[in-house]
């Protein structure tokens, strides 16, 4: 096995679910109240609109359904995996989220906006216009998802890969990239470019990156010469 390169982003800690886990269904009373899940398969969950506090959910999985427009604060998702989950303009404050897997879930406006992200794993999820100034993410893989918009305005990406993402119009000023890698993405007018110092870009990606690189360094491009 050849050694890992230098810069290479670490991957992402396993989820840990176990193998027997319990069918429940989740009301407006108890997501308002002291919310606690664990070992549990949710299927289509329908709590779109509501809060919850100090709610902690660990070692689940949630499957369809739609938890649109909920607040949560100070919550904590701990080796959950969401499968088809509308989470769009879901708002997560001052919360975790550790070893977590997200496939083809929509998070259109999310906002994780000083949030712990660490483990995570998002695949084919639409995170178009989310809010992700400030957050800490360690240890993190998108695949395949759309990020059109987002804001990660001085967000910390310590060990985060890019891989076949959109990240058109994405904002990175003054993030703080460590082994961080983008391949095989479109970065049509990409913002704050500068704020990707220290990540590692694919070749063919970097061509996209050519004007807003000369931008920061002041470089005017002359195509038509």
């Amino acid at each position: 096995m050849a050694p890992a390169r230098k810069n290479e982003p670490k991957p992402p800690h396993d989820l840990r679910l176990g193998e027997a886990l319990r069918p429940r269904t989740i009301g407006p009373e108890e997501f308002a109240g002291d919310l606690m899940i664990e070992d549990a398969v949710i299927p289509d969950i329908a709590l779109p609109g509501e809060a919850a506090e100090f709610a902690e959910i660990s070692g689940s999985r949630f499957t369809g359904g739609s938890l649109a427009d909920t607040d949560w604060h100070r919550s904590s998702l701990v080796d959950v995996a969401l499968e088809g989950v509308d989470l769009a303009n879901s708002r997560f404050v001052e919360s975790l989220w550790r070893r977590v897997h997200l496939d083809r879930c929509r998070l259109t406006g999310v906002v994780l906006a000083g949030c712990i992200v660490e483990d995570a794993v998002i695949t084919g999820c639409v995170l178009d216009f989310a809010n992700l100034r400030f957050v800490q993410f360690t240890r993190v893989r998108f695949e395949g998802c759309t990020l059109t918009g987002a804001d990660l305005v001085e967000a910390q990406l310590h060990d985060v890969s890019f891989e076949g993402c959109d990240l058109s119009t994405v904002e990175f000023s003054q993030a703080h990239c460590q082994r961080v890698r983008i391949a095989g993405c479109r970065l049509d007018g990409l913002r704050g470019v500068g704020g990707l110092a220290g990540a590692t870009i694919a070749p063919t990606d970097l061509l996209a990156l050519t004007d807003q690189l000369a931008g920061a360094l002041g470089i005017r491009v002359d195509w038509e010469g």
